[in-house]
């Protein structure tokens, strides 16, 4: 089911408005049982497993996050990434922040 915005992006006013605002048609979202396309990637911060282990447990098998090391440019993954997972239980500190800064960059 679509969400609130994306029916109102996708009704003929909202087409409307978006163009005049130069709004960029958004992304189709998938939705389903069907795994990802590309590599999953995890980003267990504070060293919890719980994405990992039940990513096992669904067979797939998940991607290291490439870290930005505060580089102009960002690290590229070779290919398109399928989903990129954040397991943030233990987020408590700012250098957790940061950590997270630098798997979403």
């Amino acid at each position: 089911m679509a969400g609130l915005l994306e029916r109102a992006f996708n009704s003929g006013p909202g087409q409307a408005v978006a163009g005049r605002l130069g709004l960029p048609e958004p992304p189709r979202l998938r939705r389903g049982t069907e795994p990802p396309d590309g590599p999953v990637v995890v980003g267990s911060l504070a060293g919890s497993g719980l994405v990992t282990d039940t990513l096992g447990l669904l067979g797939i098998v998940p991607a290291e996050p490439l870290l930005d090391d505060g580089a102009d440019t960002p690290p590229a993954y070779p290919e398109r990434i399928g989903a990129i997972l954040i397991d943030a239980r233990g987020l408590v500190t700012i250098e957790g922040l940061e950590h997270l800064r630098a798997v979403l960059r």
